[in-house]
């Protein structure tokens, strides 16, 4: 109960204040029992909590190691449907690595997909590189500021109360 009462005070202290939360503030509520941080960033395409990423002056890092697929393989499955709706990506090999990604950079991205019927679709909307008929560039930002959400669990697991994100946090400076 003194947990509780411990981080609902945190909470209004926080959610009061004006300025960022820091590092330190989201571990301390993320790490009660009761609550969590959700916030995602993404690195190397790879999703990544906001409480485990940092920035440098040209990249943003994760601070701990994360587990990542490192070997993919399709299995061809039994359904009916086109091929791409049939094709299951199943990872194979796991690695603990550090991941990190520019601030800024330029991506390739499809920017029309060959029509050839429903298969056509499905491979567009599965995003297979060898249907796209129009390849294009375009500049990215990775975002370095978040609004988190803290939700706690109330009754039965489909129950989530949200708090009001109104501090935003700003990825902290890598050590």
């Amino acid at each position: 109960m003194k947990n509780l009462l411990t981080i609902v005070s945190l909470l209004s202290t926080v959610s009061a204040a004006a300025g960022s939360y820091t590092r330190a503030e989201l571990l301390d509520i993320d790490s009660s029992y009761q609550y969590r941080v959700l916030g995602q960033t993404s690195i190397e395409g790879r999703n990544v909590s906001i409480l485990n990423a940092c920035i440098t002056n040209s990249s943003v890092k994760t601070i701990d190691p994360v587990t990542v697929c490192t070997e993919y393989d399709y299995i061809l499955s039994d359904e009916n449907g086109s091929r791409a709706d049939r094709l299951e990506k199943v990872c194979v090999s796991y690695e603990n690595v550090d991941l990190e990604a520019p601030l800024s950079a330029t991506v390739k991205y499809c920017k029309s997909f060959k029509s050839a019927g429903y298969d056509g679709r499905a491979d567009a909307i599965n995003n297979l590189p060898e249907s796209c008929r129009t390849w294009g560039t375009k500049a990215v930002k990775a975002r370095t500021s978040f609004y988190p959400e803290i939700v706690t669990q109330t009754g039965n697991k489909d129950t989530a109360i949200k708090f009001a994100g109104s501090k935003k946090y700003l990825l902290p400076k890598c050590k």
